[in-house]
């Protein structure tokens, strides 16, 4: 019984292989969505330009930047608001007015921050480029 038991395991462990096979990933070939692919016939700056005429028209809005990328729009605002509640109430009115302008966005990240509007704004001087 024994001898059988151990040819078993033996013959399992001989038939199963002693080389490492590299499992394969389907990670490896993922690829992330061009940044210049089409949506709905559109490109990425013209969605932009798009969302940024939306947002011009929301009160207290002085400035502002946009990029979208994929389905993410990243927004940056200029604006004189100072309180709390007043920046609250504008940056969900843009957030609202960029997805009901382009209804491709699942994303959208607002932001009043002057650094981070002034870096907004740079990206999308060189993407316009």
């Amino acid at each position: 019984m024994k001898k059988w038991m151990l040819l078993c395991v033996g013959m399992t462990i001989w038939m199963s292989g002693c080389s490492l096979h590299v499992t394969e990933n389907n990670l490896l070939r993922a690829r992330a969505e061009k940044a210049d692919q089409m949506m709905n016939g559109k490109s990425p700056e013209e969605r932009a330009l798009e969302i940024k005429t939306a947002i011009s028209r929301v009160d207290g809005v002085s400035a502002s930047a946009v990029i979208v990328e994929g389905r993410t729009a990243i927004i940056g605002v200029r604006t004189d608001a100072q309180e709390s509640k007043e920046i609250g109430r504008l940056t969900r009115a843009v957030r609202n007015a960029a997805r009901q302008t382009d209804t491709e966005v699942y994303a959208v990240s607002v932001t009043v921050n002057d650094e981070i509007v002034t870096q907004i704004e740079e990206e999308e001087r060189s993407r316009a480029q």
